[in-house]
């Protein structure tokens, strides 16, 4: 059972003789501590208020929507995991509120947070002392450090002590390099993907071959019975990826990448407005990118045979350090699992590579942070069925959860080419055609 308080108060109070919470000119309201009249009696404020007993240390975690929209996705249930975690020995009682109402202390303040039309993001703090004063944070992260300053000692949220960590293994990983066989082996698997850029991440495992020296692929969108050039891929001799070009509504280049290689090994990937810098430790390839708010780390190696991953990102203010995610692929009874912060968001299960039919389960979950636990959101089941020596056929199955049974319905028709490759993609609204040119 939860020790701790979780409170959704409804909404329909209205009080005269109390001071307005403060305005501010800011998405959320800053909540005001308000002193309550001395001629108020307690059955002035009944209906929708909350009153605080002296007696217990209290952190109160506000995030209110202004109504009518809902509150959705706050940050309420982590930092209370947070704060039981790091306040044990303290026994701090939380509380979240996430309804508009007022909250009246026993030494006689309150909270006013009545007004429905405006929304309202703050922490507050009580030693529970009837002589101490309620104390104010107006942010709803690192709410750890405000209690501990309130109570005169230190303590540190657990993502700002992983930030720290996880900026020294970044700084490891970035600066490492000793590219050797094995590198090169990583690199290869890693460019697999821009050689078929016309299949989805979950199609590329049916189609895992070698591929001719191309020199070029275009990709071409049928509409109106005119072709219209979506995408220009370039490679090397070495059958190395070294340009992309996408291409928008009227033909013209949109968005480019140009690819960067010493000896054959991959350096740099310039975009547009920023580049990726590449390095290698044995059978690791690391990539980092500045995405201006925040930097990415990526790790790619290669495990039965599969490109699994680590991603670090990290925000660069710390203030944000509660934002930052590490995203990891791991290998689980023949599926690849990906967690973000340590809990599954999903899960990847396909047949062995050249066995027909292919199939490929992909399952969602979200984790919850009020309840601590991972929630499952989608299931996405198709097959690959062989139809001749040229043609393969993708059908996807009715079933919305692992317990329904499977019924499939034809989608989509990959048409090859005499080297094997694919040349067309055909269903029912669209065409793409895939054009080479060899060395």
């Amino acid at each position: 059972m939860k020790k701790l308080l979780t409170l959704l108060v409804l909404i329909s109070f209205s009080m005269q003789g109390i001071a307005q919470v403060k305005r501010t000119t800011t998405q959320a309201a800053t909540v005001e501590v308000v002193a309550m009249e001395d001629d108020e009696s307690s059955e002035d404020v009944i209906s929708d208020t909350l009153k605080i007993k002296a007696g217990k240390k209290y952190a109160i975690l506000i995030s209110i929507a202004a109504y009518p929209v809902q509150v959705a996705g706050d940050n309420l249930g982590n930092e209370q995991k947070e704060l039981k975690d790091n306040f044990k020995k303290q026994n701090l009682e939380v509380i979240m509120v996430r309804k508009h109402c007022f909250l009246k202390f026993e030494n006689g303040e309150g909270l006013d947070m009545t007004n429905s039309e405006r929304p309202f993001q703050s922490t507050a703090y009580w030693s529970g002392d009837v002589y101490d004063e309620v104390e104010l944070f107006d942010k709803l992260t690192h709410t750890t450090e405000f209690v501990a300053a309130q109570m005169g000692i230190k303590k540190e949220s657990s993502y700002a002590i992983t930030a720290r960590k996880t900026n020294e293994t970044i700084g490891k990983l970035a600066t490492s390099n000793n590219s050797t066989a094995n590198s090169k082996v990583t690199l290869k698997k890693y460019l697999q993907m821009y050689q078929t850029p016309f299949l989805t991440e979950s199609e590329e495992y049916w189609y895992l071959q070698e591929i001719p020296k191309v020199k070029n692929i275009k990709i071409f969108f049928t509409e109106k019975g005119k072709d219209k050039l979506y995408k220009n891929y370039d490679f090397n001799s070495a059958g190395q990826i070294t340009l992309t070009t996408n291409f928008n509504n009227k033909g013209k280049p949109s968005d480019q990448q140009k690819f960067v290689y010493k000896d054959e090994m991959l350096t740099e990937i310039i975009k547009e407005d920023h580049s990726i810098t590449v390095n290698y430790d044995d059978h690791k390839m690391i990539l980092s990118e500045n995405l201006g708010d925040a930097n990415e780390t990526r790790v790619y190696w290669i495990e039965k045979d599969m490109l699994l991953s680590k991603r670090y990102i990290v925000m660069t203010d710390n203030t944000y350090a509660d934002q930052n995610s590490v995203i990891e692929d791991k290998i689980v009874d023949n599926c690849v699992v990906t967690y973000v912060d340590g809990n599954v968001t999903f899960k990847n299960c396909i047949s062995p590579y050249g066995v027909f039919p292919f199939t490929h389960s992909y399952i969602s979950y979200q984790f919850n942070p009020d309840n601590q636990k991972n929630e499952f959101m989608q299931l996405i089941r198709f097959k690959i069925i062989k139809n001749g020596t040229k043609s393969f056929e993708k059908q996807y199955s009715s079933a919305q959860n692992e317990k329904e049974k499977d019924n499939y319905t034809p989608d989509t028709t990959f048409h090859l080419n005499e080297n094997n490759l694919i040349s067309k993609i055909t269903n029912e609204k669209n065409l793409v055609k895939i054009v080479y040119s060899y060395y």
